[in-house]
């Protein structure tokens, strides 16, 4: 296994331009960050980028940060980001529990908090974008 059949697995292109897709994409690469499905996939952490996963071949690699963040695409600075909208802040403390511990639970925990919001939303009828 590669990087590159991990990102087939977990991390599908090109980034979605919804609210509600935005934060699936997210679940789904944060669910791809658990051990497990590294191990399975046969990726490593940077040992001198903790942010940083690689594979097979270490030349390849693929940073944990907004660059590549489904829903940093779409909000500009946090401003309107389902996660800041759930939480009153940005992302950095369960980013940075992955970056400390590569502790993927915080994220999903926010992720799931700001899923379960927009589909209130979406079925309370509030306008927004899906």
């Amino acid at each position: 296994m590669s990087i590159a059949n991990w990102k087939k697995e977990f991390f599908h292109t090109p980034m979605p331009l919804t609210r509600i897709a935005a934060i699936k994409h997210s679940i789904r690469k944060w669910e791809g960050l658990k051990e497990v499905n590294r191990r399975k996939h046969g990726l490593t952490l940077s040992k001198y980028y903790p942010d940083r996963i690689t594979g097979d071949d270490a030349s390849i690699g693929m940073y944990i940060d907004g660059t590549n963040c489904a829903l940093c695409e779409l909000f500009d600075l946090c401003s309107g980001c389902p996660v800041n909208t759930v939480t009153g802040t940005n992302c950095a403390m369960p980013w940075g529990a992955w970056v400390a511990k590569q502790a993927t639970g915080p994220m999903l925990k926010v992720l799931h908090k700001a899923l379960a919001a927009e589909m209130r939303k979406k079925v309370n009828g509030k306008p927004k974008t899906e």
